[in-house]
């Protein structure tokens, strides 16, 4: 008997672990799962896809397996009702407790739990402000189950659909569609269908060229079309989300795409309606929502219910919720790639059509639309003129133009090598017998030769291609053009020599006939305009210069801008009037006198730009690490937005604007390549990157001095000192590289200072430069002292610091933030600042410089100590203290 009863009870253990095992693996090995009912399902996530589980905090259970934790998510203030199913049917109800956990003391300790269907538990959630954990205990401390509840504020986004072909239809239901499908993030949509939008770059039965599924760039289809519509729809919603409608992709799998972080999507028209909203609602979830698609680093494809996924689901997950919550201030309609207008830039463009008589064609009696002014930019566009058959372009290499005689050269130095190798290899054996060094450096001499011949005859090939390029006259390349074709073909344009233009200027681009002729000019147009009872006969081109002459205002000065003077006469030739434009087409007449205002002008300057759009720094580095791509580096021109979405972290440009409250705020560019910075390539930052030691568990008990062993081969000291390896000799060519590309930047703000009726020498200038842009900062300031006061320069983490000066008596405020290096003093080698170790600024003080706090020390490391997002303690820095940022 009592071996049957062993039995037995071995054999109900079997069932029972089996049982436990089959509902672990549905349930995450808890002994109590939490669940909603329908109305809540989607904000409901229950942690049930292991593949996922890395986007989840877990628990273990009583049988010491780990559980994954489900979410639910919740307005703010909002109660709810969840149910707690107890799949332990030994488990007494009684003995269970559920316990709130979070910071908020006003939610209470424990919940109590009403019996609900069979095995289940009803739970009324109390309302909060804050996130808050459920956990339930059996017998006191054994935690049994666990809930996470996250509260996201609701937020209302506009949505714009743009139809290009067909008006869409069963859209009525589309707003409400996407408020359910984004539920759990507590997004709802405000949506409005515009008129067909019938643009002359677009056909409206063509498809559209695929775009690369790395979802970082548009295609110059889409950004053809893009333009159309903002220039024709000027008064558009700058704080929407913009969808066009188009017929489709060539790509037959592509229903619809975005790039991550930007507002600007494009789905194909489709007939089966659900499928055609579930589009719309992906690529809303790829833009603003920065989603990747389910099976990256998930489940196999087509094998879930994710909206992300292929197989026709429109459900969603917290951590897909998180990020829809991320980026929810900021609209951008560009990608990082291209150049993007904008209203500074030492070339002003000019784009008109000629009659044979040398009369400007004015459409809709409008001059402003018939003489078009689309961009600015630091350079002349580059064009060749090529009648030479042996130098035209056959190809393209990395924006080289590869011809004939580039082919020819190579081939010839190919067989020359294996010429002089076969008939020169016996003769140097023979008569450099047993002297290995000699032959070595006759070899090397030889292979030298070659080298340095190849490198002549490019550099031959290049100077007889600078023959070819037009400086003015008819250009080839833009022959048979239309208008909008032509400004496509310049605005692409990025072949050039030298560094730029330093000096202001246009570039004027007449249509004659089927030609574009070439001209560079000053920077104020002046035409001659002919009207009758307001009506425009004719308007020609007379003139340009550096200063802007406005006779009936009595105005004569060298100008700092580009602006056109239209000066109007009758049929009589009498005199009517004179009017200037800005370069955005605005009429500045009456404002050549008004008095200047002072003003308190805010500037960012960015540093490195990564080419992922991530709320992770691990992300960002994860993508140069795994591809070594880089952006192209900054263009030099300023914006009067947050262009690339680098200071938006954490509000962080808003907070430093609520502090300055500035009159204009405008964002330059720092972005160069990790080659100029004290890391000196790609290679030796990810090698020091991914060997560095990471942050300690324990803040009082550091383990980090010594190297890994396989990082110990980096240091050449015996102790293996961590900090040792960090890349601390300056880089000063990178470092003077960036200087030299603010100067230009310092210009084009300059420029924008003293459009008319301002002037900059009575405003103040506040800078915030983070990164590389302190260097490029140090040559913006180099342009723009003595032409504005300076109030306040605020460095952040800046990358070889040492490297530049600032002239701390110029500034009524200087303070450098970031980890602390100091010799003797310094923080632990964990939460050093890898990307940038830092050193002091030439000019500052000790006190002029502020350290990372202590209470920060989770979210320091290797690339955390650098992000620009972990620097919002700033502004908790009270009055009086060092690194205050004063109240203005």
């Amino acid at each position: 008997m009592r071996l049957k009863r062993i039995f037995q009870l071995l054999l109900f253990q079997a069932i029972f672990l089996c049982s436990t095992s089959v509902l672990g693996q549905l349930y995450g090995n808890s002994d109590v799962v939490f669940h909603v009912d329908d109305e809540n399902s989607l904000c409901f996530d229950p942690a049930d896809l292991n593949e996922w589980r890395g986007q989840y905090q877990y628990f273990r259970s009583l049988n010491g397996a780990k559980s994954l934790v489900p979410v639910f998510s919740v307005l703010p203030r909002q109660e709810s009702t969840i149910y707690a199913w107890v799949l332990n049917k030994r488990l007494k109800y009684k003995r269970i407790e559920f316990r709130i956990v979070g910071s908020n003391p006003g939610l209470g300790r424990t919940l109590k739990a009403e019996p609900y269907k069979g095995n289940q538990l009803k739970l009324r959630l109390p309302a909060s402000e804050m996130n808050y954990t459920v956990e339930a205990y059996y017998n006191g401390d054994n935690l049994i189950g666990k809930l996470e509840v996250r509260v996201y504020q609701q937020r209302t986004e506009e949505l714009i659909i743009v139809p290009v072909s067909d008006k869409p239809e069963g859209l009525d239901s589309l707003g409400n569609y996407l408020s359910s499908v984004f539920q759990g993030a507590k997004v709802r949509f405000n949506v409005r269908i515009d008129t067909l939008f019938d643009a002359s770059v677009y056909s409206s039965i063509s498809k559209f060229n695929s775009p690369s599924l790395e979802y970082k760039q548009f295609t110059p289809q889409m950004q053809e079309l893009r333009d159309a519509y903002f220039q024709q729809i000027t008064n558009y919603d700058q704080n929407a989300i913009y969808v066009f409608v188009i017929p489709g992709f060539k790509n037959e799998e592509i229903h619809e795409y975005a790039i991550k972080g930007k507002s600007l999507c494009f789905v194909e028209f489709q007939r089966d309606t659900s499928q055609f909203l579930r589009s719309i609602a992906r690529s809303i979830g790829l833009g603003i929502g920065q989603l990747d698609v389910s099976w990256t680093n998930g489940p196999s494809r087509k094998s879930t219910d994710n909206l992300m996924d292929e197989a026709g689901g429109t459900k969603l997950r917290a951590f897909q919720w998180d990020n829809m919550n991320e980026y929810r201030s900021l609209y951008s309609y560009y990608d990082d790639y291209e150049q993007v207008a904008a209203d500074n830039g030492r070339v002003a463009y000019y784009f008109w059509e000629e009659d044979e008589k040398g009369n400007i064609r004015i459409w809709d009696n409008d001059i402003m639309s018939s003489i078009r002014h689309p961009f600015k930019r630091n350079f002349q566009s580059y064009h060749l003129n090529i009648d030479d058959f042996m130098f035209q372009t056959r190809w393209t290499v990395w924006e080289r133009n590869i011809s004939f005689w580039h082919i020819l050269l190579v081939l010839t130095g190919i067989g020359l090598a294996v010429f002089f190798k076969k008939s020169l290899d016996k003769e140097i054996d023979s008569r450099f017998e047993g002297r290995i060094l000699l032959k070595f450096l006759v070899r090397l001499f030889g292979l030298t030769l070659g080298i340095g011949i190849l490198v002549l005859g490019f550099r031959w090939i290049d100077y007889k291609y600078e023959q070819f390029i037009v400086k003015s006259g008819p250009v080839k390349e833009l022959q048979g053009m239309t208008e909008f074709q032509a400004i496509r073909e310049v605005k692409q344009n990025k072949k050039m020599f030298g560094s730029g233009e330093k000096a202001l200027c246009s570039q004027v681009l007449i249509h004659k006939g089927n030609n574009w002729i070439k001209s560079k000019r000053k920077p104020v147009l002046y035409f001659k305009v002919m009207v009758k009872d307001d009506k425009i006969l004719t308007c020609r081109f007379r003139y340009a210069s550096d200063k802007l002459v406005v006779k009936q205002e009595g105005y004569s000065r060298k100008t700092s801008s580009q602006y056109m003077v239209f000066t109007y006469f009758n049929t009589k030739g009498a005199f009517v009037k004179q009017a200037v434009y800005n370069y955005k087409g605005n009429e500045i007449t009456t404002l050549l006198k008004v008095q200047d205002p002072a003003k308190r002008i805010l500037l960012f300057v960015n540093g490195y730009r990564s080419s992922v759009n991530s709320n992770k720094v691990e992300d960002q580095m994860m993508d140069l690490e795994n591809k070594g791509l880089e952006l192209p580096i900054s263009t030099n021109m300023i914006y009067s937005w947050d262009r690339f979405r680098y200071w938006f972290w954490k509000g962080f440009d808003a907070a430093f604007r609520d502090r300055i409250n500035p009159s204009d705020c405008f964002y330059a560019d720092g972005n160069f390549s990790i080659s100029t910075s004290n890391h000196r390539n790609i290679k030796n930052f990810l090698t020091l990157m991914t060997t560095y030691p990471k942050r300690c568990s324990n803040e009082n008990r550091h383990v980090c001095y010594e190297l890994s062993a396989k990082a110990k081969w980096l240091s050449l000291f015996k102790t293996n000192y961590s900090l040792q390896i960090l890349r601390k000799r300056s880089n000063k060519n990178g470092f003077k590289k960036r200087f030299i590309n603010g100067r230009i930047a310092g210009r084009n703000l300059c420029q924008l200072l003293n459009e008319i009726p301002n002037k900059s020498k009575n405003d103040t200038l506040f800078i915030v430069a983070h990164s590389m842009g302190y260097a490029y900062s140090l040559g913006m300031i180099e342009e723009l002292r003595g032409k504005i006061n300076f109030g306040g320069f605020y460095i952040i983490a800046p990358e070889n610091a040492e490297a530049g000066q600032v002239n701390r008596s110029e500034w009524k405020e200087v303070w450098q933030f970031g980890a602390n290096f100091n010799r003797g003093e310094e923080d632990a080698p964990c939460i050093q600042d890898g990307i940038a170790p830092q050193s002091r600024a030439k000019g500052l003080k000790e006190k002029h410089r502020v350290y990372i706090p202590k209470k920060l020390y989770k979210s320091r490391g290797f690339k955390q100590s650098h992000f620009i997002g972990l620097y919002t303690y700033m502004f908790d820095i009270p009055a009086g203290k060092k690194g205050h940022i004063q109240q203005h």
